[in-house]
This record gives structure tokens, C-alpha cells and sequence, in this order.
């Protein structure tokens, strides 16, 4: 019995010593072809998962670019969801492929060539965003309407096109590698399939194990098949699939359902036996331009709904289909519906004329009336100026003729009517130069802002010696494009207003200087004097408005008036920066002169 336990067991071992022999010479001659196999694989599967995240930033770039424009249509915040993920995910994916790329000096270069157009782009997308939400879909439809942001995602596309085409010449390598790599390895198996030939038992345990895996490589690819074809049924959009001949190879539950027929109705046919005439030629034509190009060829087209016999609108898609070695077998189109679009597109654009009409109506209204109301304040100024020159002639007569029998009451009386006389001219003639900046026609020339202060200062001579004002006038004022009187007007009643508003007991020190922006020229008057409270700092330059009484400053609440009518008519702008005792800074702003602005 031992002897026989000691033949079995000798006869085990045999073959068990040349299963291990032969496992022995297997590994040493093969795991060079095994590793070679692993290292092509692992570069394999990089350079596609390099591709997918490639194919992932002009994805995310064009859902930032929907998310903006179906806010732009609609004005909803909630539109700009796909862009706000784009903003965070973007970064991200950049960062990923240049890890992936530190080593390759041209795809890092395209890569930072992408990452400076794709910032260009999203400024342009935040920036159109803004436009509309402050603006409205008018000013963000001329901002869309300069091309910028399909000129940045061409650019995007291109360098994302070349990046693609070097991963797939990498990865093609790499499949050729893997493919040398197998061949070499079924060599090994071969070999060690002949070494260990007597072998059956392991044989057919190796047979055994590889047809598990194959059961399992079909139950998976089963799944992904059923998994994508899922996903193309659940989409509402239409896809499709043709051959070479525009023949349907494949259509989803939507193209069925829009067109009335099954799968198997439609697969074996062409657009001519499906649709009219003219819509068959068109796609005739799409499948063509797709098939002889490399990009997806994108048109519209109208047809009409096989359910309800409703007209609608679509914007399709075709790519070519690509086989083993890039054999093209085909074509694939994607048609989105986008009638409700259009009609939300028409209303909107019948809503914007109705309003734009209603502007018009009441943006002529409110010049009429302005006009009336301008028309009615220079005549009453004008009317007012005769009664009170008789107020002022009988007042200065009574004074002359009549001073001796007037008592102190009478004489304080008569200084009283005399003063409110004044002030009383002063408001008629303020009133007055109101009313002819609204009514004059001012023509506009180059205008030294130098000569204008000379004159501004000539006339308010007077005021200046008195008050014993120091002024200081920065250098190199420039040239404006403005009107010369209403300049002088401006700088006269900007210094005046500085005269006055000084601090008591104090001599008024006034700096005079000039500052570019951007093809306009800001003239800055600055004082020491009492200062303005910041939320006045627009109140002042309406009419009549006063922040003192009479008593303590005299005026007419007209000055500073003149100020801003004057600017904005001459094509500027005006304001104050101040702060109460710590002085004021006014300042305009006027088109500069063209000599200059260059």
C-alpha cells in the first residue's frame, strides 16, 4: 500500500514538477512581453482618459455658453446653472491635464494657448451675464452680436482639436504597441501550450477560466450596449444613425414617435422615403458636408410633426461615423427642438418693439413738455425783469429825493427792498442762462480749458481781491471738445461757489488741476471750505435746492444747476467729493479734443 501511495504520488508529482518547470520557463521568457503588454495598456488607457478630459473642456465650455444664453432668453438666474459649474469645474480639469502634460511641451503649450482663450471667453460670457441683468436683453444681444465669443470658442475648439489629434496619434501608437505586445505574448502562451501539451487537466482548467471571462466580458458589454441604448431612447432629442448610402442603421424612441413609425419601419430607409422633397434634399446635402468633413456640420430646419401636423423647428447636428482604422461607415445626427425657442424668441421680439414704441410715445411726450416748461420759465424771467427795474428805479428815487424825511425804520426799509431787488435780479438772470442752455444751440469746437480759466478768473477779479483767495492752477490744463462761453460759465460758477462756501475767518485757498480718463479730460476744483454732506452730494446740483439759508450764504440755488445742464449738454459729466469741514472737490468731466485723445 505505501509502495502503491508512493507511485501515485511520484506520478502527481511529475506533472506537477512540469507544470512548475513549465510555469517557471513560461514567466522568464514572458514577462518581458508581459510587461511591455502592462506598460502599453497603462499608456493606453491614460491617453484615452486624456482624450475624455480633453472632449470634457470644450463640453463644459459649451454648457457655460447654453447656461448664458438660455439666461440671456430668459432671464432666469437659474438658466446660469451650467455656467456656474463650468466656472468651478473648468479649473480643475485644467490643473488635471497639466499634471498630465508637464512632459510634453507642445501639448502644455496648446493647453495654456486654450486655458488664455477659454479666460477670455467666460469674461465674455460674465460679461454679457452682466450686461443683461443690469441692462436687459437688448444691450446683451449687441454685446453677443460682435462675434467675440465665437471667435474665443473657435480658438478653444481649434487648440482642443490639435490637442485631440496628438492624444489619438499617441494612443493609436499605443494601440499598435498593445496589439505587438499581445501578438508576442500569444506567442508565449503558444509555447507554453506546447510545453505543457500533456497537461489536459490544466489546459482544460485554462479553457474553462477563459470562458468564464469571456461570459463575463459579454454579459458587460451586453449591459453597456442596453446602458447607451437607454440613454439614447431617453433623450427627447432625435438621433439617428446612417450608412454610407443615408440609409437609418439606427433611431431612438424620439425620431420614432415624430415620425410616426417603428424602428423597424424606418431602418433600411432614407430621409427621401421619410420626408418631403425639399427637407430630404437638405439632409441629402448635411450628410454629405459631415461625411467629407472633420467637424460637426449644425443648420436648422422646419418640418412638420407627424402627430399633430404642427410646423416645427430644430437645430441638428451631424458627425461622421469613424470605424476600425478610421474608415468612415457613416453618419450621426442630433436634432434638438427648438420651437418653443423660437416662439419665446418672436414674442420677445414683438414685446421689445411694443416697448421701444412706448418709449419713443413717451420720451417725445416728456421733451414737449420739458420744452413747454423751459419756453414758460424764460418768459416768466423775462416778463419779471420790467417791474423789477421800476421796483429798483422807485427805490433808488426815494433814497435820493427822500432821504432826509425818512426815519431809521424807513431807511431800513428801503436797504431791505433794495437787497431782495438784487437777489431778485440775480435770480432772474440765473433763471435766465438756465433757460438759454436749454434753448441755445451750443456749438462745440476745441476749447483750451487754460483760456477758458483765464476768462472765468478775469470776471470774478473782483471777489478774488477781496476775499484775498489763493489759487493754485496745475499745469498743461488740456484741450476739450466743448463750447467756449458755456465752459467759462461753468469754471465761473465752480469758483464762485468755492469764493463762497470758505470757512469763516479764513482766506479761501483754492487748487485748480486736470486728470485723463480715457479719452475724456476731469477738471477738478478743490476747496478748504465747509464741505458738503456725501448724501446731498446730488440734491445740490438740482434746481433751487440749498443746503443754507439766505442769511448765512447768499445765492439763488441756480448755480450749480447751470453747472451740470452745462456739462451734460456739451456731452460730460459733473459731481462732487466732499466730506462736512474737510473742504469739496468739484469736478467735470469733458470729451477730449481729437489731437489730444490720440
Amino acid at each position: 500500500m505505501a509502495k502503491l501511495q508512493h507511485l501515485s504520488f511520484n506520478r502527481f508529482l511529475l506533472p506537477f514538477l512540469l507544470v512548475a518547470v513549465g510555469l517557471v520557463f513560461t514567466v522568464y521568457i514572458g514577462k518581458d512581453a508581459v510587461g511591455d503588454l502592462i506598460a502599453n495598456q497603462r499608456s493606453e488607457a491614460s491617453a484615452r482618459a486624456t482624450v475624455l478630459e480633453l472632449q470634457n473642456l470644450m463640453t463644459q465650455a459649451l454648457n457655460a455658453e447654453t447656461g448664458q444664453r438660455g439666461y440671456m432668453i430668459t432671464g432666469s438666474e437659474h438658466y446660469l446653472l451650467p455656467y456656474e459649474t463650468a466656472l468651478r469645474e473648468l479649473p480643475q480639469a485644467l490643473m488635471t491635464l497639466e499634471r498630465r502634460f508637464k512632459d510634453d511641451a507642445p501639448q502644455l503649450a496648446r493647453l495654456r494657448a486654450f486655458r488664455q482663450q477659454q479666460e477670455l471667453k467666460f469674461a465674455e460670457l460674465a460679461e454679457t451675464i452682466g450686461v443683461r441683468r443690469n441692462q436687459g436683453f437688448e444691450a446683451a444681444q449687441q454685446l453677443v452680436r460682435t462675434d467675440r465669443g465665437r471667435d474665443y470658442m473657435l480658438r478653444m475648439r481649434a487648440e482642443v482639436d490639435a490637442m485631440l489629434q496628438a492624444e489619438n496619434h499617441r494612443l493609436n501608437a499605443r494601440i499598435e504597441d498593445s496589439g505587438r505586445s499581445a501578438e508576442k505574448g500569444m506567442r508565449i502562451i503558444v509555447l507554453a501550450a506546447l510545453v505543457n501539451l500533456g497537461l489536459l487537466g490544466l489546459a482544460f482548467g485554462v479553457v474553462r477560466i477563459d470562458n468564464l471571462a469571456r461570459q463575463r466580458a459579454s454579459v458587460k458589454l451586453e449591459e453597456a450596449r442596453n446602458l447607451l441604448r437607454s440613454v439614447i431612447d431617453g433623450s427627447p432629442a432625435l438621433i439617428f444613425l446612417k450608412d454610407t448610402h443615408g440609409k437609418f442603421i439606427l433611431v431612438n424612441k424620439a425620431f420614432e414617435e415624430f415620425t410616426g413609425r417603428t424602428a423597424g419601419a424606418i431602418i433600411g430607409k432614407t430621409s427621401a422615403d421619410l420626408f418631403a422633397h425639399d427637407i430630404a434634399q437638405l439632409h441629402l446635402e448635411t450628410d454629405r458636408q459631415a461625411m467629407q468633413g472633420s467637424q460637426a456640420v449644425r443648420f436648422e430646419e422646419s418640418v412638420v410633426d407627424a402627430r399633430s401636423g404642427e410646423l416645427r423647428h430644430f437645430i441638428s447636428a451631424k458627425v461622421p461615423l469613424l470605424g476600425a482604422g478610421g474608415k468612415l461607415t457613416g453618419v450621426c445626427g442630433v436634432s434638438s427642438d427648438i420651437t418653443s425657442l423660437k416662439a419665446a424668441e418672436t414674442e420677445i421680439r414683438a414685446i421689445n418693439q411694443v416697448l421701444e414704441k412706448r418709449v419713443e410715445q413717451r420720451t417725445s411726450a416728456l421733451q414737449e413738455a420739458n420744452g413747454h416748461l423751459e419756453a414758460f420759465s424764460y418768459t416768466v424771467a423775462h416778463d419779471l425783469r420790467a417791474p423789477l427795474r421800476g421796483i429798483q428805479g422807485f427805490a433808488e428815487a426815494i433814497a435820493e429825493d427822500y432821504a432826509p424825511v425818512l426815519d431809521d425804520t424807513g431807511k431800513d426799509y428801503l436797504v431791505r427792498i433794495e437787497k431782495a431787488a438784487m437777489r431778485m435780479e440775480r435770480l432772474i438772470e440765473d433763471l435766465l442762462s438756465f433757460a438759454r442752455l436749454a434753448r441755445t444751440d451750443l456749438g462745440l469746437a476745441p476749447v483750451r480749458l487754460s483760456d477758458a480759466l483765464d476768462e472765468a478768473l478775469r470776471m470774478l477779479a473782483a471777489p478774488i481781491r477781496d476775499t484775498r483767495a489763493e489759487i493754485e492752477i496745475g499745469e498743461n490744463l488740456p484741450t476739450v471738445r466743448a463750447n467756449h462761453a458755456a465752459c467759462v460759465q461753468v469754471l465761473q460758477n465752480l469758483l464762485s461757489n468755492a469764493l463762497k462756501f470758505s470757512l469763516p475767518r479764513e482766506v479761501p485757498r483754492i487748487r485748480i488741476g486736470s486728470e485723463l480718463r480715457e479719452g475724456r479730460a476731469r477738471l477738478w476744483v478743490r476747496d478748504a471750505g465747509i464741505g458738503i454732506d456725501p448724501r446731498q452730494s446730488e440734491r445740490i446740483f438740482r434746481p433751487f435746492e440749498r443746503l443754507h439759508g439766505q442769511e448765512a450764504f447768499a445765492g439763488t440755488g441756480i448755480g450749480l444747476a447751470i453747472v451740470d445742464k452745462a456739462t451734460r449738454r456739451m456731452g460730460g459729466d459733473c459731481g462732487v467729493e466732499s466730506e462736512p469741514g474737510k473742504g469739496a472737490c468739484f469736478w467735470i468731466e469733458l470729451p477730449l479734443h481729437s489731437r489730444e485723445a490720440q
